[in-house]
């Protein structure tokens, strides 16, 4: 399982440093950043999904593992940069508390994707909403730019 947990955290941290760098995303803008990212969870969510789900209950049951908390302390310093990052437009967010706005409306994407993706639970849905990667993506980034107070309406996909 420490293996497991090293390649899941190699692969989580890899492109984080670049693909959230100031320099080398502000000129994306707060939407589209939001967009990119939140489209990357999702590729993220999706490729080894059920290692991923077998990686997230083992650390669940057995949170004090060294290896699992070195993970937990790796994921927390590349969700801290990502905070950073889309405090750079902090002056477009309309929430009282920014950086909490940002903090809890992802974290309202990862347990959405949490439920949909690592434990297949779209398929409880399908009947009133078929959901697929593209729906997630604009319709999350909507959400997660609603929360934060922003106003303009992100690209429409049907």
């Amino acid at each position: 399982m420490a293996a497991v947990f090293e390649r899941l955290t190699k692969r989580s941290s890899a492109g984080s440093a670049t693909a959230v760098s100031p320099e080398a995303v502000r000129h994306l803008g707060l939407e589209q950043f939001s967009s990119n990212i939140i489209a990357g969870m999702i590729r993220n969510f999706r490729a080894d999904a059920g290692l991923s789900r077998a990686a997230m209950q083992y650390s669940e049951e057995h949170w004090n593992a060294d290896f699992v908390r070195n993970a937990r302390d790796s994921e927390a310093r590349s969700f801290q940069q990502m905070v950073g990052t889309f405090m750079i437009w902090r002056d477009q967010i309309k929430h009282p508390h920014p950086e909490l706005a940002i903090r809890f409306a992802f974290v309202m994407v990862a347990l959405a994707l949490r439920e949909l993706i690592l434990f297949n639970r779209a398929h409880l849905f399908e009947a009133i909403l078929p959901i697929d990667d593209e729906l997630l993506t604009c319709e999350l980034t909507r959400m997660f730019l609603q929360y934060l107070g922003i106003g303009s309406e992100p690209k429409s996909i049907r």
